[in-house]
């Protein structure tokens, strides 16, 4: 799945590339002729404008977000904080289980199909090595 969560943005340029991914909707844009303080004309012009503008991203609450997943259209919505909910705090304060260890791999069982053998794959997969 792909999704991208966008917070509020401090650089106009990042807030204007996500403005043009948002879309735009059509509004109109209203003119007014006025001659001796009376009316002589009005019309409206319709155009394309940004569905919020790299600003509107630029002063988003610290708990709004805008999320693109997938191919549905662009959600903002509102961030949830789990310290304000009691049932969760309390969930977080339990400790993890003990695992087990994983147990051993037996190698023998690559050789059998022509595969690697254990010390190509400890050249790959060696905790001790500092890369």
């Amino acid at each position: 799945m792909d999704t991208k969560i966008f917070y509020r943005q401090a650089s106009y340029e990042t807030a204007k590339e996500i403005a043009e991914s948002l879309g735009y909707r059509s509004d109109f844009s209203h003119s007014q002729t006025l001659r001796s303080g009376e009316e002589t004309s009005q019309s409206l012009s319709e155009h394309a404008v940004h569905l919020l503008t790299p600003r509107d991203i630029n002063e988003l609450a610290p708990d709004e977000i805008i999320a693109f997943h997938s191919n549905r259209k662009p959600i903002q919505a509102k961030r949830m904080d789990w310290r304000a909910f009691p049932l969760l705090t309390k969930r977080r304060a339990i400790a993890p289980p003990t695992l087990k260890p994983l147990p051993q791999v037996d190698y023998q069982i690559f050789n059998t199909f022509g595969q690697k053998t254990e010390e190509t794959y400890n050249e790959y997969i060696n905790p001790d090595r500092r890369y």
